[in-house]
């Protein structure tokens, strides 16, 4: 399951292809332009029949992950009910947010897209950390188009 589609919102034509190895996206776009992906050998080569049924299911459930009718635990990654999703572990994003961040990132605004996200919940042995974590990301960034600027 290292690669899988999300449709961020019910009623827009905006799906994000998603890792889960990288927690974070791969792709997005359209329906029509996720179906050439997901046919794709470059995308998850499912040819244009398995691209259609993966697609419908992604509409019905939010999620391209099939559920398996033998397991007990009834859930699929990326389902309507998730409402944030990991991100790079530097924080969450948001659901209805994934396609806004999609775009930002291929548009290459990095920082703007890592603005999107809220910082983890603190370990209250270590308070700040996770802010502190998601802030050097962004400050690394600034640093780098200070420098690229310069």
């Amino acid at each position: 399951m290292p690669r899988l589609v999300i449709k961020p919102i019910a009623d827009r034509d905006e799906y994000v292809a998603w890792s889960t190895v990288v927690e974070a996206p791969l792709g997005g776009g359209t329906r029509e332009q996720m179906l050439g992906w997901v046919a794709s050998a470059g995308g998850m080569n499912r040819g244009p029949d398995g691209a259609a049924a993966l697609m419908d299911r992604v509409d019905e459930t939010g999620t391209s992950i099939r559920q398996d009718p033998d397991c007990s635990f009834q859930w699929r990654f990326g389902e309507w009910s998730d409402t944030s999703f990991i991100y790079e572990q530097l924080g969450t994003i948001a659901r209805d947010k994934l396609y806004p961040m999609f775009r930002l990132l291929v548009e290459g605004r990095e920082r703007e897209a890592l603005d999107l996200l809220e910082p983890f919940e603190d370990d209250p042995a270590y308070p700040g950390e996770m802010a502190a974590r998601l802030q050097e990301a962004k400050d690394r960034l600034d640093n780098a188009k200070a420098t690229k600027e310069a």
